[in-house]
């Protein structure tokens, strides 16, 4: 199990942030290609007019829908339910959002519904005084045995500088990062052998090219060599909203993405 791309997953929290921008976005139409610029998914998402998301539709490379995802804020514009359709119209999820007096969430709880069996994932969060998650636990009914929970500590700056993973109450992965000037520069990572001893088992370094981190540089390093190179490249258009995307291995194209846009 990479519990790296776990960590990545459950922490990284994707948002439009729309406020400082000159347009409000009315839809936004996602495209996904393959390192052979081959299209795989067309994504598009609809705001109202105070840019919330209203409406989230997946497309196969064909233009076949998929799923298509409702979402409902309550009268302080803070999201509170999901629901998740496949093209039929037949709910596949449904998910609800509670949060604390300061605004912060903390509980989220998705219901996947199926044919034969239904399971839930609840998300527990606890924050800091200034608002930062020091505690994320998951929960799944179908397999508990994916029940984790995440612990980050965050420096003076709001910067996340140690990240500890737990499975089943049990430590399994440390991270240390370093930053500067609000962007991480490096971080370690670190599993535990057999006999339980803390090994090292990854050394990143970002670099970049500007503030807006129109390029980003990731070296990973083994025994002090670097193993892979990757290149993560982004542009803007004048609105400040971003229109591509790519990610590069080792001078080796992964993948691309491409963002349009309607404005209200």
């Amino acid at each position: 199990m990479n519990f790296k791309r776990i960590i990545i997953g459950i922490v990284v929290l994707v948002s439009f942030v729309q406020a400082n921008l000159t347009k409000v976005i009315k839809q936004e139409t996602i495209k996904t290609f393959n390192g052979l610029n081959v299209l795989e998914s067309i994504k598009m998402n609809d705001f109202n007019e105070k840019g919330k998301l209203i409406k989230t539709t997946e497309f196969t490379s064909d233009k076949t829908m998929k799923s298509y995802t409702l979402y409902e804020y309550d009268s302080k514009g803070m999201l509170v339910k999901s629901f998740t359709y496949a093209e039929d119209s037949t709910l596949n999820n449904a998910g609800e959002y509670w949060y604390n007096e300061k605004g912060d969430r903390i509980i989220d709880r998705t219901d996947y519904k199926s044919s034969s069996t239904s399971s839930v994932i609840n998300s527990k969060y606890e924050y800091d005084k200034k608002g930062n998650v020091i505690r994320q636990a998951n929960s799944f009914s179908i397999l508990p045995a994916l029940n984790h929970e995440i612990v980050n500590t965050f420096d003076s700056l709001g910067n996340n500088v140690h990240t500890d993973l737990y499975f089943s109450n049990t430590l399994l992965q440390e991270t240390d990062r370093v930053f500067q000037n609000k962007l991480i520069i490096s971080n370690q990572v670190y599993g535990f052998d057999k006999k339980n001893k803390k090994v090292l088992t990854e050394t990143n370094t970002f670099s970049y090219k500007d503030t807006l981190q129109t390029k980003i540089v990731e070296q990973n390093y083994e025994k002090g060599k670097v193993t892979s190179e990757k290149i993560f490249i982004k542009a803007y258009n004048a609105e400040g909203h971003i229109i591509e995307f790519k990610k590069s291995t080792n001078g080796i194209l992964n993948q691309k993405i491409e963002y349009s846009y309607i404005y209200y």
